[in-house]
């Protein structure tokens, strides 16, 4: 009988080619020759990672893997493994527990309960650097890693009312798109190369003002970033310094935007003027060619200063928000609620788009129903997983409706927490195939047992690298499970 082992090198190779990163981390501890073989070829690897993506460190990709590279995809491997198979009736304890100092995360030294602190907005996190912002005054951006005291910049700036980030050209430059209030909504981006010793700036770009109801955070798409506001996106391009303000027919609020995959249009999820409860799925398309714009002015306050295209919106398809049941009701009729919206999303990682609802019953999670729409043929796949029993865990709400990032799939994540920190957190993790799974995390090692008013300390968790982030007054807990 022919074993895997006995195959052709060539035919093992195709075969390993097609298997998932955990199967490839298996073959590769199967034996001294099979790792040789998955290591002999880089794309076995890369085509395995971009099933399942982690971070890589600053200045590597898959053609420039690190050196520890296979040893990345085994600690994914595993923690993917450990999350899916957990056991919902017994929390999950951390494996390790590391805290950061962040002094400029609250300001107020006067304020006697943690619940009472200003609270931070959540980070940005790629890897061990970290991005985030101070949401009271004195006003100030800060990237900072995670594992370096040293590295760290503090960068003063305005109030920012909307912030995203990428980590672009080959893993060494940080962007930082953010819109500021200076008197009037200003749209700034700079680029920070991250690969030294010292996080520093490459680049720094103003448009021009912007009209600032209800701004959404920017979508970062190569040279062009668009922003969302009201009924309009501003679109502008950093490096042939143009842009153009679409208005869009019909439209009252912008919920979403996403480049499509063929990076010809944009996705909006939006609500029109004369109805409120129905999110409505639209294109536009991207214009070609843009008029010369007036940057890097701060003494610009005036925000008619952008060239306006008016565009009727293409839509696609609808879903109710509240009003309309999504289900078969029971008894008591239960309507599932739209969760909020994730951020923007790049032409890159627009292959699926999720839309995560919930229902509720007597003020505890019921359902909870994910939807995965595919934006070449607009075909959808629903699937409803009901909520975990939480009748030992009173006052257990919904808190916060996605996770850290939204860098390779939505991986919309909701967290669930009690009266007291003791009866855990828990998490949902969802994935593009429509898969959901619930997570239950033991998080005393921060809070204790017996924590109240916990729920805003709780940033998020990073599903691909297993890490919550908590803080604490002016320290950054990260908890590896």
């Amino acid at each position: 009988m022919t074993t895997f082992n006995h195959l052709p090198t060539e035919l093992r190779r195709e075969i390993a080619m097609h298997c998932t990163l955990e199967s490839v981390v298996r073959l590769s501890q199967t034996s001294a020759t099979l790792r040789a073989l998955i290591l002999s070829d880089k794309h076995i690897l890369s085509d395995a990672f971009k099933m399942y993506p982690l971070d890589l460190p600053a200045g590597t990709t898959l053609d420039r893997s690190p050196s520890r590279y296979l040893a990345l995809c085994l600690k994914a491997a595993r923690t993917k493994e450990r999350l899916w198979s957990a056991d919902i009736t017994k929390a999950l304890s951390p494996l390790h527990h590391t805290s950061v100092p962040l002094p400029e995360i609250v300001h107020d030294d006067d304020v006697a309960g943690l619940h009472e602190c200003p609270i931070p907005q959540p980070p940005f996190i790629f890897d061990d650097i970290i991005v985030y912002w101070a949401d009271q005054g004195p006003f100030s951006l800060i990237i900072a890693d995670l594992t370096d005291e040293e590295r760290r910049l503090d960068i003063d700036t305005e109030q920012i009312a909307s912030l995203n980030c990428q980590v672009r050209d080959g893993n060494t430059t940080l962007r930082i798109a953010h819109v500021s209030w200076d008197g009037c909504y200003v749209p700034i981006v700079e680029d920070y190369d991250i690969t030294g010793d010292y996080f520093r700036e490459l680049l720094h770009f103003r448009a021009p003002p912007i009209e600032g109801r209800g701004v959404l955070d920017p979508l970062i798409e190569g040279e062009t970033i668009f922003i969302a506001n009201g009924s309009s996106v501003y679109m502008f391009n950093v490096r042939d310094e143009t842009g153009v303000q679409l208005q869009l027919d019909g439209v009252f609020k912008i919920l979403r935007i996403r480049a499509h995959p063929d990076m010809q249009s944009l996705i909006v999820e939006h609500v029109d003027v004369d109805l409120h409860s129905h999110v409505h799925i639209a294109v536009i398309s991207i214009p070609h060619s843009t008029s010369k714009l007036l940057i890097n002015r701060p003494d610009l306050e005036s925000t008619g200063l952008w060239p306006i295209e008016v565009v009727s919106p293409i839509r696609k398809l609808s879903y109710s928000d509240d009003l309309m049941p999504a289900l078969p009701l029971p008894p008591d009729e239960q309507i599932f609620s739209m969760i909020a919206l994730a951020g923007p999303q790049p032409s890159s990682h627009s292959d699926i788009l999720e839309v995560v609802q919930y229902s509720s019953q007597a003020a505890s999670l019921y359902q909870v129903k994910h939807m995965a729409i595919s934006p070449s043929s607009w075909d959808i796949t629903s699937r409803v997983i009901q909520a975990p029993v939480l009748s030992h865990r009173p006052n257990t709400r919904v808190l916060r409706l996605q996770g850290i990032q939204m860098r390779y799939s939505d991986f919309a994540t909701i967290f669930l927490v009690g009266e007291r920190s003791g009866y855990g957190l828990y998490v949902l993790r969802t994935e593009k195939s429509g898969e959901m799974g619930w997570i239950l995390l033991d998080i005393s090692a921060v809070f204790g047992n017996v924590r109240e008013h916990f729920d805003d300390n709780i940033w998020g968790f990073d599903v691909s690298s297993g890490r919550l982030f908590l803080y604490d007054r002016d320290e950054l807990h990260v908890l590896y499970y």
